[in-house]
């Protein structure tokens, strides 16, 4: 008695499935951002265009100490502005923000997402 073959196996490609697999740039746009300080412990990030904004965790970087501030708390305003809230007061010394890479908490409607990595708002004090 012969063994029946199963289904037929196509041979593998070495064709790349992605563009990412093939060494391409993204293509989705990324967005960027401008931040402002309001009172002593919040920042108002204003995006250049409409984002699907979940719940980012941003943090500061403080330029002298390299001490690092995660965001407590997020208020959105709306789809180009969100409010992050800190546990303490922001120092004059905290002059970048820091956002994840692809971050999916903040996406624009082409499934973008922010510009990531550091980014200064205002010159260390």
């Amino acid at each position: 008695m012969t063994p029946q073959s199963g289904a037929a196996v196509r041979p593998r490609s070495n064709k790349p499935r992605s563009i990412l697999e093939a060494g391409l740039p993204d293509p989705r746009p990324v967005t960027t951002y401008s931040v402002e300080v309001v009172g002593t412990n919040h920042l108002l990030v204003t995006l250049d265009q409409p984002c699907v904004i979940r719940s980012p965790a941003w943090s500061l970087v403080d330029s002298i100490t390299g001490e690092v501030l995660t965001a407590t708390g997020v208020e959105i305003v709306s789809p180009k502005q969100f409010t992050l809230e800190f546990s303490s007061t922001i120092k004059d010394s905290m002059g970048f923000v820091e956002v994840p890479y692809m971050d999916t908490s903040v996406q624009n409607f082409a499934g973008g997402f922010v510009k990531p990595g550091a980014q200064w708002f205002r010159a260390a004090g």
